[in-house]
């Protein structure tokens, strides 16, 4: 099964939308745009998602408290969790959005503003590396 998102989780806190866009950029070399149609980059507090197929560099950026549900009171000590810890939230998380159905992601069609990325992922497989 084809890559159709790269998902760096990383366990500090956002710097900022211009911090994430620099953070990307530094990465770019490493991310096979060809291949993977989405980039994200999950932080404690914000997600950052990247459409590699659009011509623009502006990611989405969603508040993590509005898309982790569950796992919000695990997250409200910041400091405890390590980044494995954190790597198997985002994995639970995305293997939640593959396995569901459309009418199951709640606000989150909103928040994606509509980047194709849950329609992307349906169906798919999450892998650890």
């Amino acid at each position: 099964m084809q890559q159709v998102v790269q998902f760096e989780v990383k366990s500090r806190r956002s710097g900022g939308r211009d911090w994430a866009m620099d953070y990307f950029e530094n990465l770019k070399s490493t991310v096979n745009t060809a291949d993977v149609q989405y980039f994200a980059l999950a932080l404690r507090d914000k997600l950052y998602l990247w459409n590699l197929r659009r011509s623009h560099d502006e990611p989405i950026e969603v508040d993590v408290k509005r898309v982790l549900g569950d796992w919000n009171d695990l997250l409200a000590d910041y400091e405890v969790i390590s980044e494995a810890s954190l790597k198997l939230i985002y994995a639970s998380w995305l293997s939640r959005l593959v396995h569901a159905d459309p009418g199951e992601h709640g606000d989150l069609p909103r928040l994606l503003g509509g980047s194709g990325f849950l329609r992307t992922v349906r169906g798919g497989t999450v892998e650890l590396n």
